[in-house]
């Protein structure tokens, strides 16, 4: 497997094709600005923020990312999947150790993310632990405002994995 760093907005014109079932729009509008085709705010743009697209031998086969939130206390999993024909294969498996190993190396302790219920079961079984929901965590944190601009949307579950 192959982790490619890219901002060229033609390197992930099959992600878009390939996760069109699974995304949604913001998903989309993130990949839209991570390549500068739409300007990212200025708190963003001082934030740890990276996308890979992933490839076995030289085909693309799938998408993941790391960002902290503007605490910078945590780092979060984020944009990641796996195209539907490579799923099952161990391969995202993979991403997740990858991703897990950049955010050790940013100095985290652990890795947090928000899924709906179709994927709980897998990161529960990568060892992941659902803290609650993403209104309960948004509680637990309210005095973080950028929180409220990538969960309050949602009704999701918020996971939690420790890296140490």
């Amino acid at each position: 497997m192959k982790f490619v760093n890219s901002r060229k907005i033609k390197d992930y014109s099959n992600v878009f094709i390939e996760m069109e079932k699974d995304w949604d729009y913001e998903h989309y509008q993130f990949i839209l600005t991570y390549c500068g085709i739409i300007e990212q705010r200025d708190d963003q743009a001082k934030l740890f923020w990276k996308m890979w697209l992933v490839y076995v031998k030289d085909e693309l086969i799938g998408i993941c990312g790391l960002y902290e939130d503007s605490s910078k206390k945590r780092c979060w999993l984020g944009w990641f999947g796996i195209f539907p024909d490579f799923r099952k294969k161990g391969y995202g498996e993979k991403c997740l150790k990858f991703m897990e190993k950049k955010a050790r190396k940013r100095g985290y302790d652990a890795l947090y993310c928000y899924c709906s219920d179709e994927p709980l079961q897998y990161y529960l079984n990568d060892g992941y632990v659902r803290i609650g929901t993403t209104d309960e965590f948004l509680k637990m944190y309210s005095h973080e405002e950028d929180l409220y601009e990538f969960l309050g949307e949602m009704d999701n579950h918020v996971l939690r994995k420790s890296l140490v």
